[in-house]
């Protein structure tokens, strides 16, 4: 408090180092030796102070100094925070010091709650819209490369499923006058329905490697204005084949028709008139994209 000397309001103290005795008006209290010093002389080793007989202090620059040193009237040194990345001076008027109620260690307000404590509650993450874009982008890229994969695997069967039967399509396609004979031995053995008149019927081998202990091959013919669907029916009734399509829901478990020289696997609603599907043609019952 400042006191009234001569009718004159003395304010601050003069410093107690022997050497100096100059008036501040903000003086410091060594938390050593309690005694008032001036701003320069208010560390333990500028007064040479009695009370500390090994000082070992780091010299800190000028700005860490002003920053960190306490006033008058308090005894808490200046620390760092407890945390090992942190660099915040802490004890300070700017930076108060909060401790951690489980291990007991000093930090700064910014991580009173995360540090290096095993007890302390984790953090979550805030977060924000640009997170938020970055996570649908990550989910797109993902669905993009499922569906690329999708795309090389149905590739891959069909590669497989038309190197299986490819024997067949240039022994069919080798010769014209060869095909010609066959496709005359096809109409006069084929199988199919009566009621269909004979310029409306596209004659076909049908095969299947299916059922290996069964009829594997037959000789049919079928309505150009059937469904693809209609001749899975019949062909899979004629080769004696188990069709449960109405009841499998997953490709793999569900009977295709593959069109043997085209190299395609035919939609179920297609009508015969639109694919390219004619006499002679080998079609083939698969098991989704691949043979069993």
């Amino acid at each position: 408090m400042a006191a009234a000397k001569d009718g004159l309001l003395q304010v601050g103290e003069h410093c107690q180092y022997f050497a100096c005795h100059r008036l501040d008006f903000l003086p410091f209290q060594c938390p050593e030796c309690r005694s008032t010093f001036c701003v320069d002389h208010r560390r333990p080793e500028l007064h040479e102070c009695t009370a500390v007989k090994s000082v070992n202090l780091a010299v800190t620059s000028a700005s860490t100094v002003t920053g960190s040193d306490r006033r008058l009237g308090s005894a808490e040194r200046p620390e760092k925070c407890y945390l090992k990345d942190c660099s915040t001076t802490i004890n300070t008027t700017l930076s108060p010091a909060t401790k951690c109620p489980v291990c007991r260690n000093n930090t700064c307000l910014r991580h009173r709650i995360q540090h290096d404590c095993p007890g302390a509650p984790a953090v979550k993450e805030k977060v924000g819209p640009l997170s938020k874009l970055t996570e649908w982008k990550q989910k797109q890229q993902q669905q993009q490369q499922q569906q690329q994969q999708q795309q090389n695997f149905t590739t891959e069967k069909m590669v497989n499923v038309l190197s299986l039967f490819k024997s067949k399509t240039a022994s069919t396609s080798s010769s014209i006058v060869a095909r010609s004979k066959a496709v005359a031995s096809l109409r006069a053995s084929a199988k199919g329905d009566s009621n269909i008149p004979v310029d409306k019927r596209v004659y076909v081998f049908v095969e299947s490697q299916l059922a290996p202990n069964r009829m594997s091959k037959a000789e049919m013919y079928f309505g150009r204005e059937y469904s693809v669907g209609k001749i899975l029916d019949k062909a899979a009734q004629r080769l004696q084949i188990p069709n449960l399509n109405n009841t499998k829901n997953e490709d793999k478990d569900r009977l295709r028709v593959f069109h043997v020289e085209s190299g395609q696997v035919l939609d179920f609603s297609t009508k015969l008139a639109l694919t390219k599907v004619k006499d002679g043609d080998t079609l083939a019952l698969i098991k989704g994209l691949a043979i069993s």
